[in-house]
C-alpha cells in the first residue's frame, strides 16, 4: 500500500520509481533477521532518515511526503519501539525537518549500506554509489593510518622519555625506597623490636637493601651500625627474689 502511494506521488511529478533499498525498506520495514546478534541492529529512527535522504535526493519537497512517511512510521516502524504514537509522529517529523534543513546527502551504501536493504547492481544508482562509497571507504582508512601512526608516535615518544633502569646502577635504582628502608628501621629500633621482627616487617612491606636483595637480620644490623643508629634499651626482667 505504501510502496503504490509512493510510486503514484512520484509518477506525477515525472520522477522514477524507488530503488530496490527504497522499496524493500517500505515494503517490509526494518527487517532485523538480517542482523547478527554480535553486531548492534538500527533502531526505527534510522529508517525515517534513510527514506527522507532518497525523497530529497529525487526532488520531493518535505510536505510532499511528510504525511505520508508519518502514517509508514505508525503503521509499518511501530513494533519496532515502544514509543507512543504522539512521539513516532513528532520523531518522523524531525526526521524530515532535519534532512532537508541540513541539507543531508543520500549515500545508500549500495550492499554495505546500514538497514540490510536489498540492492540490486542493475540500480540506477549504483554506479554513482560505488564511487561515493570507494572515496568515503579511502578517507576512513585513511583517518585509521593516521591514527595509528599518531598512538605509534607517542608510543615511541614516550619510550624515549621513561628512563632505562638497566643502565641505572643498582643503588641508585634502589635508593629511595633504601632511605625510606632505613627511617623504617630507625623508628622500629626506638619502639624496642628487635632485628628479628624489623626484618620480618622489612620483607612484609616489601622494601629491599640498596643492592636490591630482601632484608635479613644481619643487614638490619649492619645497615643500622652503618647509619648509627642506637637501639631503645629493652627493660631487664626482674630476677624473682628467692
Amino acid at each position: 500500500m505504501f510502496l503504490s502511494i509512493l510510486k503514484e506521488k512520484l509518477s506525477t511529478r515525472g520522477l522514477s520509481s524507488p530503488p530496490p533499498c527504497v522499496a524493500d525498506l517500505i515494503s517490509h520495514g526494518l527487517c532485523l533477521d538480517r542482523f547478527s546478534s554480535s553486531i548492534p541492529s538500527p533502531t526505527r529512527v534510522d529508517v525515517p532518515l534513510f527514506l527522507s535522504a532518497w525523497c530529497k535526493h529525487v526532488g520531493l519537497a518535505e510536505e510532499d511526503y511528510r504525511d505520508w512517511l508519518i502514517d509508514f512510521s505508525l503503521t509499518i516502524l511501530r513494533p519496532l519501539s515502544h514509543s507512543s504514537p504522539s512521539t513516532i509522529r513528532h520523531s518522523t517529523k524531525s526526521s524530515v525537518r532535519y534532512i532537508h534543513q541540513r541539507d543531508v546527502a543520500f549515500v545508500c551504501n549500495m550492499e554495505h549500506n546500514a538497514l540490510r536493504a536489498q540492492c540490486s547492481p542493475t540500480c540506477p544508482l549504483y554506479g554513482a554509489m560505488s564511487e561515493l562509497y570507494a572515496a568515503n571507504e579511502a578517507i576512513r582508512l585513511q583517518k585509521i593510518a593516521e591514527e595509528e601512526a599518531r598512538q605509534e608516535e607517542i608510543r615511541r615518544q614516550r619510550e624515549a622519555l621513561a628512563p632505562d633502569t638497566k643502565s641505572i646502577p643498582v643503588h641508585k635504582r634502589y635508593q629511595a625506597q633504601y632511605n625510606e628502608a632505613i627511617q623504617l628501621i630507625a623508628q622500629l629500633l626506638h619502639e624496642g623490636k628487635t632485628k628479628k621482627d624489623i626484618s620480618l616487617i622489612l620483607i612484609e612491606k616489601g622494601y629491599k637493601t640498596s643492592t636490591g636483595k630482601a632484608w635479613r637480620v644481619g643487614s638490619v644490623v649492619g645497615h643500622a651500625a652503618r647509619h648509627g643508629l642506637p637501639a631503645k634499651k629493652r627493660p631487664r626482667k626482674q630476677v624473682a627474689d628467692q
